[in-house]
Formats: structure tokens, sequence, C-alpha cells
């Protein structure tokens, strides 16, 4: 099969490999696409362990299963958390694999990013009625404004630098946006119940933003 293999710092090569042995636990899964993740970027980077498969945000159909799979069969579309994805083929124990529904096509299907976060919004145990600001609506956090309405949040507030993000945060759901130069410098909420800010970004800046909000 080929894989992509990293050979070196950003020195990525498609190379011919041996398709992966599964074991009685595990799949083995026919790629179909793979997200990419910014987590993955600094070893792509440093490019220190020679001979790694990156990819870990896969969606892909089931072609073989080991003996003590139980809930999963051959032609099954799965998504879910699975190492080595960007290759033709990879393995997963199945205890790390969801079916996809029919109605959601490969790139809708990625569920690597909804599992972080929704594991992060029952981490701040987030309630209906609430107040939350969101900084930086990319991919993630344009993803926690939609989950947060649907948990009833009542007020979000959305900054980030672009204004066509800040567009598709209001459509989302979001009922205010803000660029960072027009966040106000005294913003006092009044409101009941909880008032949380989550930080979708990776800058020093947003921490002083999100104080702010």
């Amino acid at each position: 099969m080929k894989a992509c293999v990293l050979r070196k710092p950003c020195d990525i090569q498609i190379e011919e490999i041996e398709i992966p042995k599964i074991k009685e636990n595990e799949m083995l899964i026919k790629m179909r696409v793979c997200g990419m993740c910014n987590s993955e970027l600094p070893d792509y980077i440093g490019g220190n362990d020679s001979g790694r498969i990156l990819g870990h945000e896969p969606v892909g159909i089931v072609k073989e299963v080991g003996m003590k799979v139980k809930n999963f069969g051959p032609g099954d579309r799965v998504s879910g958390i699975f190492q080595n994805a960007f290759a033709e083929y990879t393995v997963t124990d199945e205890k790390l694999a969801v079916k996809v529904p029919e109605n959601l096509s490969d790139e809708e299907a990625i569920a690597e990013p909804w599992s972080c976060l929704i594991s992060g919004l029952r981490r701040v145990d987030i309630q209906p009625g609430s107040t939350a600001a969101v900084i930086g609506c990319g991919y993630m956090g344009l993803g926690v404004i939609a989950l947060m309405k649907l948990r009833g949040v009542s007020r979000i507030i959305a900054v980030d630098i672009r204004q066509s993000s800040l567009g598709i945060a209001a459509k989302l759901g979001a009922d205010e946006v803000y660029t960072p130069d027009t966040v106000p410098d005294v913003y006092i909420l009044e409101v009941e119940g909880q008032s949380i800010c989550i930080r979708c970004i990776g800058c020093c800046g947003s921490y002083r933003k999100g104080s702010r909000s």
C-alpha cells in the first residue's frame, strides 16, 4: 500500500509499505479522507521520528475485523481516532471507532475534532441560560459556538480578526461579534448564572482579550 512517511524535517515521502496486520480486537480500515491537525505540525517540522506516518482524523471503510470485534463488520463506514491515517490502510481498536451516518459526507464525518469539542464543554460543565465568550472563530471555535447553542447557552459573544469568520459565527448562533480592536475596554456583563470564556486560539494576546470579554 502507499503511505505518507515522514523522513526528515518538513519532508514526507509517498512510499510502498506492507498492509498492516490486525489483532483480534482490531479492524483494518481502507482510508477515504483524513483531516490535518495542527497538533502534528511540530512533528512534521521537527522530523525527529523518521519513518512515522502521521494522521489521526480519519474516515474510512472497514475491510477486515478481528475475531473479537463485535460492533463492526466489513463495509461499515467509520470515523474515530485512528493513528497512521495518512495511508491507504490503517488499523484501529474497535473502541476508538464510530459508525458514520449515511447522510454525512466523508468530510463532514471527521469525528476527532468534535470529540475534542464535546470533551472540552463537558469539562467546563456549561449550563443552559449561561453567557459565554469564544475567542477565536476558526474550525474549533465555530464548533464550540454551534455546540453551545445546542446546549441552550443564552448569550454567545464571538471574537476573531476575520470578518468572514464572524459572519459564520453569527449564523451558527453567536449573539454578538467583535474583532479584537472593537471589543469594549470595559465590558460589564449583567447576567444570571454562569459566565465563561473559552479560548480557541494559541496566541498570548487572546488571554488578555478573554479577561476583558
